[in-house]
C-alpha cells in the first residue's frame, strides 16, 4: 500500500485519490486548503525523489531501517513506539519520507508535520 501511495500520489502529483491512502481526521479535513497542502508538499517530496536518487527509491520497515546504513534513524525511535507500523521510503540512504501506518491507511508523515513536545518532535496524526 504504501509504495503504491508513493506512485500513484507523490510520484504522480495527483492528490485526487487522497483518501483512499489517508486517514484524514476532521482536524484535517475541517482546514479547507488541505488539498492544497498535500499537493505543495508531494510536489516537494517527488523533488527529493527525483533529483536525489531518480525515483529509485527504496520501501523499508523500521526494522530494515535500523538495520541498514539509513541517517538520522535515532530521531524517530523517541516519541512513537508502535515502530512496526513506521515505514520509510529511502533514497541515497537518507530518510526522504516518513509514514506510519495502521489498518491499512496512512495515519502519519513524520517530516514537517511534527508536534514539538518538551524540545522533542511527534508525529502528527493526520486521523485525529
Amino acid at each position: 500500500m504504501v509504495k503504491r501511495f508513493v506512485d500513484d500520489i507523490i510520484v504522480s502529483g495527483d492528490v485526487g485519490k487522497i483518501e483512499e491512502y489517508l486517514d484524514l481526521g476532521t482536524e484535517v479535513k475541517s482546514n479547507p486548503d488541505y488539498l492544497i497542502f498535500f499537493k505543495e508538499y508531494f510536489k516537494e517530496i517527488r523533488g527529493l525523489l527525483d533529483k536525489g536518487c531518480d525515483f529509485d527509491y527504496d520501501l523499508l520497515t523500521f526494522e530494515e531501517a535500523k538495520k541498514s546504513d539509513v541517517k538520522s534513524i535515532e530521531q524517530y525511535e523517541k516519541y512513537y513506539s508502535h515502530y512496526e507500523q513506521v515505514f520509510f521510503i529511502i533514497c541515497n540512504d537518507q530518510i526522504t519520507l516518513p509514514l506510519i501506518v495502521e489498518n491499512d491507511k496512512i495515519i502519519s508523515f513524520q517530516s514537517k508535520m511534527l508536534k514539538k513536545y518538551g524540545g522533542d518532535y511527534s508525529p502528527f496524526l493526520l486521523n485525529k
